[in-house]
């Protein structure tokens, strides 16, 4: 029983030492696009429709820096 307690604690203490800071930028752009023959309107993140996915592990730090270059305000709901 002794071993299992300080063996829990190290690995504990690894998981919180392995979490790393992960920085994205993402540009917002308005455009025309037609990805099935229809021209519309949409907001673009980093030139593609949907954005980039964001990948992160549990306990990561993310710093996410929004460039908005349209023409109009913008909000970004987040999902995950």
């Amino acid at each position: 029983m002794r071993l299992s307690t300080p063996l829990l604690a190290a690995a504990v203490m690894t998981a919180r030492v392995a979490a790393v800071l992960r920085q994205y930028t993402l540009v917002v752009t308005h455009a025309t696009i037609a990805p099935d023959g229809v021209s519309r309107s949409a907001w673009l993140v980093n030139g593609t429709t949907p954005g980039p996915t964001i990948v992160a592990d549990e306990g990561d730090q993310l710093s996410i820096n929004v460039i908005n270059k349209g023409d109009e305000p913008i909000t970004i709901h987040w999902h995950g």
